[in-house]
């Protein structure tokens, strides 16, 4: 906490400097100063200090809102501010409802918030009107979820299928062990498939998928996980 009311100090201090102690300024001198600031905080991977400077230069001028509020939405979702991320998203949506970049912040958004329904209709809509695979993906994901294994089958079934999926890659997220990892497409699927292998009472196809996945990426850490402790876990079944 004490780190966060320091960035934020940091951040208010350059705004004081740039906008003249509260004075309206030019579009000169002062946004440079936050731009800059901003621009050096996207190299260091300061989420915390570009999030205040963005707010700092849109209280400035309001009328740049459209060219920072998608970075905005981004920048909440990875310090994990998802409320936040979704009111902006939610902005964004209401002057632009086709807006895929504002829908899938907001699907992200309902995710990570608990509202798995209307994640699953967001990421649906998103597959209709991209046919990118990540979201057909998550549909399937989903769909296990509620504990459909049929209709989740089949929905992973049209990942499998398509070549599209070799090109996009997805964030698998353990929140039980607390990490997440950036993971290609078609693996990420045998890592679902085999969850619903074991749902399904076939444990020896789990295995298997499990092994696909990880022979698809070796540095998968949730299949290097489960199939490290598959036995244990059978057991105890």
């Amino acid at each position: 906490m004490k780190f966060n009311k320091s960035i934020f100090a940091l951040t208010a201090a350059v705004c004081l400097t740039a906008c003249g102690d509260g004075k309206k300024t030019s579009s000169g001198g002062g946004n440079a100063i936050l731009e800059k600031t901003y621009r050096m905080a996207l190299e260091n991977e300061d989420n915390y200090t570009a999030i205040n400077t963005i707010n700092y230069m849109l209280v400035e001028d309001s009328a740049r809102y459209a060219t920072y509020a998608d970075t905005l939405a981004d920048l909440y979702v990875k310090v994990n501010q998802v409320r936040s991320a979704l009111l902006v998203s939610e902005k964004i949506l209401k002057k632009n409802a086709s807006n895929l970049h504002a829908l899938e912040v907001n699907a992200v958004a309902h995710e990570r918030m608990g509202d798995m329904e209307e994640s699953l209709e967001l990421n649906r809509k998103l597959f209709d009107m991209t046919k990118r695979m990540k979201f057909q993906y998550k549909t399937a994901a989903f769909i296990f979820a509620k504990g459909d294994l049929k209709t989740a089958r089949v929905a992973l079934e049209k990942v499998f299928a398509s070549k599209e999926t070799d090109k996009d890659s997805i964030e698998i997220q353990n929140q039980e062990q607390g990490f997440a990892q950036m993971v290609p497409l078609r693996p990420a699927a045998f890592n679902l498939k085999a969850f619903i292998d074991i749902q399904e009472g076939k444990p020896a196809d789990g295995k298997k998928a499990f092994q696909a996945a990880l022979a698809l990426f070796p540095e998968f850490e949730m299949a290097k996980m489960y199939l490290q402790n598959f036995d244990k876990m059978m057991q105890q079944r």
